[in-house]
């Protein structure tokens, strides 16, 4: 995530929400598992958060051994951010369109499916403190837990 993104993120208003595992910092944007769930909704939201970061990193995966030229193996793409980006969002739309016509995956190495936790790092936004900053996210995530699980 960029530092537009980023920002947009932060005064989305509850409008995104971003799955991060325990290594990211909570935000009402940034939903983290509950770290000792002690109630059977905390425990569902977590195994619910799991599989949905799965289901993420196992389709960024295969999305990165359709296309290696994303893959950091490959060096990654070192281009200017808006080719980048516009190089992020064809790739994407073509690999949702070889999913949906079922086009096989060119598989070289299973094992290099696997996604790099954590690419990059989440910084806390400067104008608040960290503590009011996980305030916020905890409100967030319990508002989630209470409205779903």
């Amino acid at each position: 995530m960029g530092p537009g993104q980023r920002v947009q993120a932060q005064n989305s208003q509850g409008q995104w929400r971003l799955l991060g595992d325990s290594g990211y910092p909570l935000r009402p944007y940034l939903v983290t598992p509950v770290a000792n769930p002690v109630s059977n909704s905390e425990a569902d939201f977590n195994e619910a958060h799991r599989v949905a970061r799965s289901i993420v990193e196992h389709t960024l995966g295969r999305w990165k051994l359709r296309f290696w030229a994303i893959h950091k193996s490959s060096g990654g793409l070192l281009f200017v951010p808006q080719k980048c980006c516009a190089v992020i969002t064809v790739t994407a739309m073509l690999h949702n369109i070889a999913m949906w016509a079922r086009v096989p995956l060119d598989i070289r190495e299973e094992d290099e499916e696997e996604e790099e936790e954590n690419e990059d790092e989440m910084r806390p936004h400067v104008d608040q403190p960290r503590h009011a900053q996980y305030m916020a996210g905890f409100h967030a995530r319990q508002q989630v837990i209470e409205t779903f699980f």
